[in-house]
């Protein structure tokens, strides 16, 4: 076997100071509101901390806690000319079958 010597001994860094204390402000945030993405996360993390921050850093820590903005999913239901599709199941309603879906 012919392994590179330096993945061997390679160690991962730990988290930074400054990097766990931005993700206990990213968690104090998020669990204010919920709906924040990393964008909107980023600008209240330069507002409160004064520097200019990455918004990839915040996605990876915001990634590395499991943490994901709520968004509006796909709307599945499309209304046609003759009824409802429910593209999900593939099945036509008529008009006249309300709230019988």
């Amino acid at each position: 076997m012919q392994i590179p010597r330096s993945s061997v001994y390679y160690k991962k860094k730990d988290e930074s100071e400054e990097n766990i204390q931005m993700m206990g402000i990213i968690e104090e945030e998020y669990g204010k509101d919920p709906t924040l993405g990393y964008r909107r996360i980023t600008a209240v993390l330069r507002k409160k901390t004064g520097k200019s921050i990455n918004e990839k850093r915040v996605r990876r820590l915001m990634k590395k806690l499991g943490l994901k903005g709520i968004f509006p999913k796909r709307k599945l239901t499309k209304s046609v000319k003759f009824g409802i599709k429910n593209e999900v199941i593939g099945e036509t309603y008529p008009k006249n079958c309300v709230n019988k879906l």
